[in-house]
């Protein structure tokens, strides 16, 4: 249906949609539309559902607020075949693996898809909401709005048992296997999408910038409003993709932590299907790993870890690698693992599981995305993806940072939310 429009003319006509749906959600108390403009943001999407031929859905949670939704099916892209690009970046012959990418499976049953938020979660008059929504300042802690791991999950729950729309979706925060889905059809493209990754602006092309707003840093704004960068901001370098998914706001990755150095799981998408209450560790969806792609308990021997090359001290940035033994644990808070995603190795002898590199947590066997990771293998740690942005190079959708407690937060933290299709 988009026969004779050019790939501008559909982004400004998208923009201008997506910007009347904000508008209506600006109108209403809480981001949440009236009556009314409910009827017209209904109207809207589906013709933004026409005009990305299925790829984008705009549809309401349970508290009445709006998602601007990028939709992945179960479909030939999905497949591990397809990904591993005829076993060039991974090994998809595995013993232990599915088919398909571990997003598309949620307690051992496939599912049809998921959908992402298109856009981080806004920031509205000092208030961060579960939505997602063009042209807003992204969420971030601040002045008792807490975006943790946990804060997220604990929002997503308050958003779920609401009653304003009970026909409303479900939603959930962004997951690691979500992540690094998208993560993987970059890697098949040999496309890597910029973002805002130095103060407003792509660092590696200073000609793209987005619109400053929210967040100030010596007196400057250096946040962009969501999506208003250009289309190679988005996941796919189109109009349909994910926005800002590279830079921004750090996002927090469901599903993913480590306990002492020891690599904690909910497999495949499980966390797609969760309370707040399950992601303390200790619940007994977390699940840790061997080298043979098998999921154990958590404290069996010989389970993927992160461990330093030698003794990390007392502070600094130390190398580090994967293992199933840990020989240098940190003893203290200061010290942290940092290595680019692609140079990371694992010790002599090692077989890493190709489950690893599904998650984007180990190297692909080429074209691994851009992004550097980092760790501490001391306490309970959960992790943010794809870079800030003040990361600049560092940034990509190899970031991984997994040094930080799931209760942490801060001015450049943020997330979106998902659904199950």
């Amino acid at each position: 249906m988009n026969a004779g429009f050019s790939t501008q003319e559909l982004d400004k006509k998208r923009r201008n949609l997506e910007m009347m749906i904000t508008e209506a959600c600006l109108r209403g108390s809480d981001l949440v539309p009236t009556a009314e403009d409910k009827v017209m943001i209904q109207l809207w999407g589906e013709e933004l559902f026409r005009m990305s031929e299925g790829k984008n859905q705009v549809l309401f949670d349970k508290a009445g607020r709006v998602h601007i939704m990028v939709n992945f099916y179960a479909d030939s892209k999905a497949r591990l075949d397809y990904l591993s690009q005829s076993n060039t970046l991974f090994n998809s012959g595995d013993t232990g693996l599915s088919s398909v990418h571990p997003a598309f499976i949620v307690n051992n049953a496939p599912i049809r898809g998921f959908r992402l938020d298109k856009y981080q979660w806004p920031r509205v008059n000092g208030k961060n909401y579960c939505a997602s929504l063009y042209g807003l300042p992204p969420a971030y802690s601040s002045g008792g709005a807490t975006m943790s791991y946990d804060g997220m999950h604990s929002a997503v729950d308050a958003v779920n048992g609401a009653a304003t729309d009970p026909d409303g979706i479900k939603m959930h925060v962004q997951t690691r296997a979500e992540f690094s889905y998208l993560a993987l059809l970059s890697a098949v493209k040999a496309f890597q999408c910029r973002g805002n990754t130095s103060s407003g602006k792509a660092h590696d092309k200073t000609s793209e910038a987005g619109t400053p707003c929210g967040y100030m840093y010596n007196g400057k704004p250096i946040h962009t409003a969501t999506g208003t960068g250009p289309i190679t901001w988005y996941s796919d370098g189109t109009p349909w993709g994910v926005a800002d998914l590279v830079g921004n706001v750090l996002e927090w990755a469901s599903g993913y932590k480590m306990n002492e150095g020891e690599m904690y799981f909910m497999p495949n998408n499980d966390a797609a299907d969760t309370v707040a209450s399950e992601h303390a560790i200790g619940g007994s969806k977390w699940k840790a790993l061997l080298s043979d792609g098998s999921f154990v308990a958590p404290g069996t021997d010989l389970t993927m870890k992160y461990d330093y090359t030698a003794d990390p001290g007392t502070s600094g940035e130390k190398p580090f690698e994967l293992t199933d033994t840990l020989r240098f644990k940190q003893t203290v808070e200061s010290p942290y693992g940092s290595v680019t995603l692609a140079s990371l190795t694992a010790h002599e002898g090692l077989t890493v599981p190709t489950y690893l590199r599904l998650m984007m947590l180990f190297p692909l066997l080429t074209g691994t995305p851009k992004g550097r990771a980092y760790m501490r293998n001391y306490t309970v740690r959960a992790s943010y993806v794809g870079g800030g942005w003040g990361d600049g190079s560092y940034a990509g959708f190899g970031y991984s940072y997994g040094g930080d407690a799931p209760s942490y937060a801060y001015g450049s933290i943020g997330g979106r939310s998902a659904s199950i299709i």
